[in-house]
């Protein structure tokens, strides 16, 4: 019960630990966190089989995160239904990345994709004419979505752009840890 109320709420330890004391269950928050680390995985698993078919709209986009001191870039991708499609973890944001994290993406989902909405990285531009050659490459402005509000086009390009990619604002000890906890960010 308490894993899936972490996993599935936007609720921390100590607010799942509240909530199983008003049920006079008295567990402590890091034992919520290790039920999350040794049960959220195989739940994430089970959940992935019942998802829907993965879309053929992809909105991809990286943030940064850090592991100690050490900047890391996660590139993420979301499809049109808000579904997370696939995440990679890498130590550099340049083009070789870009390539293997849509290479990835594709081999995991057996997916051709009929649109890619990127931001202005200009890694992407090359990535997706080498890997997705048949696929249609819309960049937008996110810097310029206020400017460019009036353009229905420009708008729904960065509304999809935000469905589902949110910013690591933490530190992980390892990478194992950050690839355990971005997929489902």
């Amino acid at each position: 019960m308490a894993v899936r109320w972490y996993c599935s709420l936007p609720l921390s330890a100590s607010q799942v630990v509240r909530l199983l004391a008003e049920r006079n269950i008295d567990v402590s928050a890091r034992t919520v966190l290790n039920g999350v680390q040794t049960f959220g995985p195989p739940f994430a698993a089970a959940l992935r089989t019942h998802r829907r078919r993965v879309g053929r709209k992809w909105m991809v986009d990286e943030v940064f995160c850090f592991r100690g001191k050490r900047k890391l870039y996660l590139y993420r991708a979301v499809d049109e239904h808000g579904q997370v499609i696939d995440v990679l973890l890498r130590d550099k944001r340049n083009r070789a990345s870009a390539e293997a994290f849509f290479r990835q993406a594709l081999a995991r989902t057996d997916v051709t994709t009929k649109a890619v909405i990127t931001d202005h990285h200009q890694p992407y531009m090359k990535a997706v004419a080498t890997v997705v050659p048949l696929a249609r490459h819309v960049r937008t402005g996110l810097h310029r979505r206020r400017r460019r509000a009036h353009s229905a086009r420009y708008a729904e390009g960065a509304n999809l752009m935000h469905l589902g990619l949110v910013a690591c604002s933490i530190s992980f000890g390892t990478n194992c840890s950050a690839l355990l906890f971005c997929p489902g960010v």
